[in-house]
């Protein structure tokens, strides 16, 4: 159909499967475009205040602060399968045994949708999505 310059999913009815199928893909590559235009953060890390700073671009299109996290608090949350039991959902993670003090020792982003911190007190599989 398409050969004759008709869309295949124009020539079915809307309760056929196959126009369901591409009207799924061509949602997801619709929210997957909307996705990829979205701002990413920066993340740093403030040493002196132990906070990790998350900063998005104003209308301007200048970096400003957005949130301010404390390292132990972002540690405390990862919800990786070394912190939560990926079958039963039950934490592994016992928070009173990470250090107060803990911070990113590296924050790197991955992709357009997280960033992924190695923590201080060992922890490397930590991955937070931007949202």
């Amino acid at each position: 159909m398409s050969d004759s310059g008709t869309p295949f999913v124009l020539t079915m009815p809307e309760t056929c499967e196959s126009v369901g199928i591409f009207a799924k893909v061509a949602k997801s590559v619709v929210e997957e475009l909307v996705m990829l235009q979205k701002p990413k953060p920066t993340l740093l890390y403030d040493a002196v205040t132990g906070l990790i700073e998350v900063k998005l671009p104003n209308k301007e299109g200048v970096e400003e602060v957005v949130k301010r996290v404390k390292s132990y608090e972002l540690r405390t949350a990862c919800r990786c399968a070394a912190c939560y039991d990926e079958m039963t959902g039950v934490q592994i993670m016992q928070p009173a045994k990470i250090p107060q003090d803990v911070f990113p020792r590296k924050l790197q982003k991955k992709g357009n949708y997280a960033v992924a911190v190695v923590w201080s007190d060992g922890h490397n599989s930590s991955l937070y999505p931007f949202d």
